[in-house]
């Protein structure tokens, strides 16, 4: 079986100056972006989404959106055809069409996130700016979440008191920190549950 011992998970929402992201994120943008679909998921370019550019990508948008940039070695298609082939190698494991369509949907969801900003409401919380709104409704539905429950999520914590359970209002700098862990979650997880088919299709079925 096949076991990892370390995902960087931080740097999803920050890296050193020069440094880009993981590769999935170029090739997730690239393949989209050949196929006309970044628009349904919300995706535009990668210089506007503050994960892939907090620090500044050392190349640019056309490198990628054009398929000149290739993370693994060289090819004619650049990162696009990289994301080709990482779609038949996890067809090759035995994901179905349904499985890469959701994996799609949480990668670009975990993208999204990062552009999820909040406001002071006062009183030390928070509440989402109205320019996020767009993005929140996006990334709502790409988890299958109604934007009320996930609104919520982003703003709110749920803690125990006594035998029941209420809301704590989060500030500015939590409801921050909070995206980000759950954009690092989001990642995470979907990396796990990679390493879990795969080790399916190495047992032996006797």
């Amino acid at each position: 079986a096949m076991k990892h011992y370390l995902l960087e998970k931080s740097r999803l929402p920050f890296r050193n100056d020069g440094e880009g992201t993981f590769h999935i994120f170029y090739q997730l943008y690239a393949g989209l972006a050949k196929e006309n679909n970044l628009a349904a998921y919300g995706l535009t370019k990668p210089s506007e989404n503050t994960y892939l550019n907090t620090p500044p990508f050392p190349g640019t948008d056309d490198d990628i959106l054009n398929g000149t940039w290739c993370t693994c070695g060289e090819n004619d298609e650049g990162v696009a055809e990289e994301w080709l082939q990482t779609l038949e190698g996890m067809k090759y494991v035995g994901c179905t069409d349904d499985d890469l369509a959701s994996v799609t949907k949480l990668l670009a969801a975990a993208t999204l996130l990062g552009d999820v900003k909040f406001k002071d409401g006062g009183n030390d919380d928070s509440s989402l700016d109205e320019a996020s709104a767009a993005v929140v409704a996006k990334i709502a539905e790409m988890l299958g979440l109604s934007v009320e429950s996930f609104n919520q999520s982003l703003t709110k914590l749920s803690v125990k008191m006594g035998r029941e359970m209420a809301l704590k209002n989060l500030t500015v700098g939590a409801a921050s920190s909070n995206r980000d862990a759950m954009a690092k979650s989001l990642f995470d997880q979907t990396f796990n549950w990679i390493f879990l088919t795969c080790n399916g299709s190495l047992m032996d079925p006797k």
